[in-house]
């Protein structure tokens, strides 16, 4: 894999950083696929990239390289300097973030075979001819991207914090996160975390801090988090500003400890605000650029922070007001704090490495607007002949099972979409009836009439059975039941390593019972 991203004291750090989030999650799924040889990912970026970034992310096991000076970032000559790269590292994959990059950028880095994903947050494009196109944006939506106009039909959209890209420290945080400090106390003081960016070119660190430093509250204590592309001098400059109430440190090793760390924060409502909503660490933000205003106004409909407004007309007299309030108020910080986690699941990486590995195929929860399709999918008479129940099901009953498993929290139906966002098949997971743990599943599939021969089989339960690990920790055991003379689907199961645990009746039919076990690398850590 290629990473084509920059980094400095302009631009901030945040293209990169969530670029080092997808390589880690590319690496961890390619060591779980067994196919280790292909997990080398590169990044290539200009040479203004900070050291001591450069130092973290070859930490990673990621190849950094520069390009040659005088390339202009996005320019034609960059753009086939990129392609050349690529070609000689054999890159199977190349990833694209920046605003720089336009449509011809894009065409002259695609090639079949080799997935090409674009991550834009502001459609800075005027089309994106690419394979894979993410926009992890609270408030985002595929209107932004109509087929034909800024992309191709067959291009995989990516939209919303579904597919936040967030690093290891984030995700691996298993274990329910400690309940914050509801007041100050004698045993310890209010913690609040400031960091707003990478690099913070307009100088709102010293501003904020600024701003916290007059609260007429005695027992607090702050932390000022500086990006590694801040120059020295004005980290110096905040930390007078903060004086005794807290310290200032520089390009933290793990941020999700000092989110942990934290009671609230200030933040800039760009990539870090999602790392703030995974960790469920009531913020206020900071519109720190005019790309962030969009997601600021989505943060306070959704009652997930509150916006102190645009940075160039940032007011510190409000700034101390709104964190004083915030501070006394435990209530709204714990409804900032649900309302987050309940829209970043830590998950989202894992979901586009899936799209890289299955580009023409994802999937998505049924919806009520699905059942009628999947009566139908489901009374297809090949469908119905391979089925413990032969009969045609009536409309009717069809309804109540739906609402049922619509209304019932352990079982889910998912639905594989094409490249043309057509429903391709299903798969079915519900309750297994001789456990009354959470732990067990049954599963079913099935693949639409004109979708047949298609191989979307393998991909659909591959697609599925990951969903089902990544949002239900406690499961380990998914059984499917197959009638014997179904040769197909024994070669399907048997392809994703499900293992024949007895030879069993049902509903008078011989079948054979298979087990799916949870791969090991995938439990919850003790």
């Amino acid at each position: 894999m290629l990473l084509r991203a920059d980094a400095d004291s302009r631009i901030g750090t945040g293209h990169v950083m969530r670029c080092l989030a997808l390589a880690q999650a590319w690496k961890a799924c390619v060591r779980q696929r067994g196919d280790a040889p292909h997990d080398a990912v590169h990044l290539l970026c200009g040479p203004s990239l900070p050291e001591v970034l450069r130092e973290r992310i070859e930490l990673e096991g990621v190849r950094v390289a520069t390009l040659p000076a005088g390339l202009t970032p996005g320019s034609a000559a960059e753009r086939d300097f990129t392609r050349a790269y690529a070609e000689r590292i054999e890159a199977g994959t190349i990833v694209v973030d920046g605003y720089v990059f336009d449509a011809d950028y894009y065409a002259g880095l695609r090639a079949p075979g080799r997935p090409l994903l674009a991550i834009d947050d502001c459609v800075t494009s005027s089309y994106y001819p690419v394979d894979v196109l993410l926009n992890q944006n609270l408030g985002a939506s595929e209107a932004l991207y109509p087929a034909g106009e800024r992309r191709d039909a067959d291009t995989r959209l990516l939209i919303g914090p579904r597919y936040v890209l967030l690093r290891d420290e984030f995700v691996s945080r298993d274990a329910p996160l400690a309940p914050r400090r509801e007041a100050s106390s004698v045993d310890r003081p209010m913690r609040v975390l400031i960091t707003l960016g990478g690099s913070d070119p307009e100088g709102l660190t010293r501003r904020v801090a600024r701003a916290m430093a007059t609260l007429d509250t005695p027992a607090l204590e702050a932390l000022v988090v500086m990006g590694a592309a801040t120059p020295p001098q004005r980290a110096q400059e905040v930390a007078d500003e903060v004086g005794s109430r807290g310290r200032v440190v520089r390009s933290v090793p793990n941020m999700a400890e000092v989110m942990a760390w934290a009671d609230v924060a200030i933040t800039a409502s760009g990539s870090t605000i999602y790392e703030a909503m995974a960790m469920g660490l009531p913020s206020l933000v900071v519109v720190a650029a005019a790309n962030q205003r969009e997601l600021a106004s989505a943060l306070f409909e959704r009652g997930i922070g509150a916006s102190l407004g645009e940075h160039r007309a940032l007011d510190e007299a409000r700034v101390a007001t709104e964190l004083q309030r915030l501070l006394e108020d435990p209530v709204r910080r714990r409804a900032y704090a649900r309302a987050a986690r309940e829209v970043v699941d830590g998950h989202g990486r894992s979901r586009v490495v899936d799209a890289l590995h299955y580009p023409t195929l994802s999937i998505r929860p049924a919806v009520a607007a699905d059942c009628e399709w999947l009566w139908v999918c489901a009374n297809d008479p090949e469908m119905r002949s391979n089925s413990f129940s032969p009969e045609p099901i009536a409309w009717e009953d069809h309804v109540r099972w739906f609402d049922a498993r619509m209304n019932d929290p352990r079982a889910s139906i998912w639905l594989g979409i094409d490249a043309a966002n057509e429903r391709v098949g299903y798969v079915r997971f519900e309750p297994r009836e001789e456990s009354a743990a959470d732990d067990e599943l049954v599963v079913s599939v099935g693949v639409a009439t004109k979708h047949r021969g298609k191989r979307y089989g393998d991909p659909l339960l591959r697609l599925a059975f990951a969903e089902e690990y990544r949002t239900r920790p406690s499961l380990m055991y998914i059984h499917g039941y197959v009638r014997l003379e179904n040769k197909a689907s024994h070669r399907l199961f048997a392809d994703i390593g499900f293992e024949k645990a007895s030879r069993v009746t049902v509903a008078g039919y011989e079948a054979y019972h298979v087990v799916a076990t949870r791969p090991p690398e995938l439990l919850a850590p003790v």
